[in-house]
């Protein structure tokens, strides 16, 4: 591709190319693959202070990091930022009082759906959060099960037993633990800053439900204009499927 038309498509679009239903000459396991290539640096910003929420959000799912040269660990660190600041915003979002461990997972995963252009115009499969966690659920669990710990040791939410958690929100002191993890420059965040004396849990959840999709929204339509440029438009139809 032209150096200018990549410029240009960087510029005015999210900072990943995604490449879908990749097969591999000479593997005949019947696998299809997804790849994406980013700039290191908008990367880690993605991971760390969900400037895109859009690389970040699809590494919220479990993934298996083949990490290389990353001696300092600061890939395998921002990665787990990442992950802490997705369940923290899930947990804020949950539609009832008390929620189990496939609840959880659920809002995490629709956090990179909310306001999906593709969603709304039904070119993503309607079916495919529920898909995404409910084979992959011990995985989710392995993936999360160190921040949901770390989440109980702060209060932020409480076991009540029978595999039901709830979300500590008699004070503001019970979820600052969760709101103190979504990142400050995030556009998610930015009403937060204005502080949340009063807000109900409802008009919590309104405020943060409303930045999400906004973000979604904006980069679900860039990278439909990159797929434009980038990707067979056969591909893209056959991979919503």
């Amino acid at each position: 591709m032209p150096l200018k038309l990549t410029d240009m498509i960087n510029r005015s679009s999210t900072k990943t190319y995604f490449n879908p239903l990749v097969t591999f000459s000479g593997c005949d396991l019947g696998y299809q693959y997804k790849y994406g290539i980013i700039h290191y640096k908008d990367f880690l910003s993605d991971l760390v202070d969900w400037t895109e929420f859009y690389t970040s959000a699809r590494l919220q799912k479990p993934v298996l990091p083949i990490i290389m040269n990353d001696d300092e660990n600061i890939i395998s660190d921002a990665l787990e930022i990442n992950k802490r600041n997705a369940l923290a915003l899930g947990l804020l979002l949950m539609p009832t009082p008390d929620f189990t461990l496939m609840d959880m997972f659920l809002s995490v995963t629709k956090l990179s759906y909310m306001g999906d252009i593709r969603m709304k115009i039904k070119a993503e499969n309607p079916n495919k959060i529920m898909n995404i966690v409910e084979p992959n659920f011990e995985k989710f669990l392995e993936y999360y099960q160190k921040w949901i710990d770390e989440f109980e040791k702060e209060g932020a939410i409480v076991y009540k037993g029978n595999s039901v958690f709830g979300l500590n929100y008699e004070s503001e002191e019970g979820v600052a633990p969760l709101i103190e993890k979504l990142p400050n420059k995030s556009y998610i965040k930015l009403w937060v800053n204005n502080g949340t004396k009063g807000l109900g849990l409802a008009d919590l959840q309104f405020q943060l439900k409303n930045n999400i999709e906004i973000i979604n929204s904006v980069s679900s339509r860039k990278s439909i204009v990159k797929a434009l440029y980038t990707t067979n438009p056969v591909k893209n139809i056959l991979y919503a499927l």
